[in-house]
Order: structure tokens, then sequence, then C-alpha cells
């Protein structure tokens, strides 16, 4: 492009005359348009309302939790307090109750490790004795049910200890007419119709035979007497009771002694 086919034309156009400015408007019109804003006033009044009214609502909230807060805080420092005053009311007792077992152990020493050991022995030794004793006692018990069981066959143990209906007699019935010079003993049950004979002979053989009071005197050539020296041993349950009690007895002692 060619520099002088531009030169014509910017010097006409600095050349030109300058634009017709706008005619300026009278003072009274400018003044009147100074006063009119560009808003209309009634929003801008509502607008700070509400923000004055937003702002009165966030300081109410704000004490609000600010009361809130120091209420929790209150009640936080109070429950230390308490928990406080707690541990160390029971610290304070338990340096008492240590203070007391210090001055009771003071007062009444302990027993050594040799003392210990003594009174654990005695008392495993006196253990040992008592079922010893109560061993005894039992075995003495089952021997004299056994006992009983073979003086009456044909009876329940238990009749023979709680239900004895009948008095045990010891006689001597001498058997002359079998033969034999020696006695006899011969124990007798008696019943209503009824009575149990039970004869040791000499050669160990026994017999147990049914007999009536008048087959038993027919028996015997003399009239049955008691044995000399021995009375009448009636045996009811406080014989028995008896027995086992002085046997009872007895072991006690000797294991005790």
């Amino acid at each position: 492009m060619d520099r002088r086919s531009m030169t014509p034309g910017i010097r006409g156009w600095l050349s030109s005359p300058p634009p017709a400015a706008h005619p300026s408007p009278p003072p009274a019109a400018a003044s009147s348009a100074a006063a009119t804003p560009s808003h209309p006033p009634s929003t801008t009044l509502d607008a700070f309302t509400r923000l004055e009214e937003k702002w009165d609502q966030f300081v109410v909230m704000f004490h609000r939790y600010k009361e809130k807060t120091e209420k929790e805080l209150q009640a936080a420092v109070r429950l230390q307090a308490a928990a406080r005053g707690f541990l160390a009311r029971r610290q304070v007792q338990s340096l008492r109750g240590e203070k007391h077992l210090v001055v009771a152990s003071r007062a009444t020493p302990w027993p050594s490790s040799h003392e210990q050991v003594v009174v654990r022995l005695q008392a495993a030794v006196r253990g040992f004795l008592v079922r010893r004793a109560v061993r005894k006692l039992h075995l003495l018990i089952s021997s004299s049910l056994h006992q009983l069981a073979a003086c009456a066959p044909n009876h329940q143990v238990s009749s023979i200890l709680f239900e004895p209906p009948a008095e045990v007699e010891i006689w001597a019935i001498c058997a002359a007419a079998v033969g034999v010079k020696r006695r006899k003993a011969v124990s007798v049950v008696a019943q209503p119709q009824q009575h149990l004979i039970r004869q040791g002979c000499e050669g160990g053989s026994d017999r147990v035979a049914d007999a009536s009071p008048d087959e038993m005197r027919s028996r015997a050539p003399v009239p049955a007497s008691r044995h000399r020296g021995s009375p009448p041993l009636p045996l009811r349950n406080k014989l028995l009771n008896f027995i086992l009690l002085h046997a009872y007895v007895g072991s006690t002692r000797t294991a005790l002694g």
C-alpha cells in the first residue's frame, strides 16, 4: 500500500472541522435530573430493614448459644469437681483402712510359715482320724447288720432293726435224747403261732426247724431253764442303738487317742 495514497485522507480528516457538540440542557432540567435517582427509594429502605432484622436475629442466636455453652461449661466443671471430691474421699478411706490394717498387724503379728505348716498338718491329721473313725463305724454297722441277718435269715433286716415284734432269750437245753452231753444254745423268736429254733451242734452244722411251744417242751428231757448267770436279754431297738453307740464311742476314742 503506497504511503502517498494515505496521506491525503489523513490530512483531510485532520483538516475537517470538529463535529457539532450536543446542545447542553437548561440548568433547571439539569438540577431535576440530578435529583431523580436511578432506583426507587422504597427498595433500598426495605433492604436495610431486612439486614437489620437478620443482624438482630444473629445477635439473639449468638447470645443463646453463648449462654448454652456457658451452662454446659459450668455443668462440666461441677461434674469434674464432684468426681475429684469422690476420688479424694475414696483415697482417704483407703488410706485409713491401710492405717488400721498396719496398726492391727503390728498389734497381732502374722504367724510364721512354720506355725502355718503346723496348723495345716494338725488339720490334715484331724481330718484323717475323723475319716478313719467314720470308716470303722460303717464297718461295725455293716457287720452288725450281717450278724443280725445271719441270726434271722427268714426275716428282713429292716423289720429286725426298726420293727421288732418280739423278744429274744437264750435258753440252755440238754439234748440227752440225741446222745449229746454238751448243752446247746437255742435262740427263740416268739411269734403268735410259730417259733424259730436255731440249734448249733458239735459238728458245726446248723438247722432251722419250725415248732410250737409244746413241741419244744417235748423235745427237751427237762423243763427249759435259763442259763445260769445270764438273765433274759431282750433285744429291742434300744439295745441295738446302745451297741452301735458304744461301738462308735470306742472307735472315736481310739482314733482321737
